[in-house]
């Protein structure tokens, strides 16, 4: 799965990524990587992933659904899908719709089968 951070204005995505380290057996570890980020128009009050993880609604003065690039989609991960997995531009992601608001947005959350959210 992802994580997304922000300050600022700034949207930071983040994704695992596996990291051996061979001492008498193999042991895996995992660290963060930024894959992605993105400039809000004001400071974010509050991100929220749909429940497949694929898309990102962020809280401003505005509602912006974010989605990444189409090849950047979560799927069953194979075994080797990292290895050969080219690095991101990290500004690719796209807003694909926005609403503005009569006040910020401090909570919301999506519905379980990520058809709504609720503000």
């Amino acid at each position: 799965g992802r994580i997304a951070a922000s300050y600022g204005n700034t949207v930071c995505i983040f994704e695992p990524v596996p990291v051996s380290h061979y001492k008498r057996k193999l042991v895996l570890n995992y660290q963060w990587q930024k894959t992605g980020q993105f400039f809000l128009q004001s400071m974010a009050y509050n991100l929220a992933w749909d429940p497949q993880g694929n898309q990102l609604l962020t809280a401003t003065d505005h509602l912006q659904l974010w989605s990444p690039p189409s090849s950047d989609i979560l799927e069953e991960e194979s075994s080797h899908a990292e290895e050969f997995k080219l690095q991101p531009d990290l500004n690719d992601w796209k807003c694909i719709w926005q609403c503005k608001t009569a006040i910020p947005i401090y909570l919301m959350k999506w519905s379980p089968d990520g058809e709504y959210f609720a503000t």
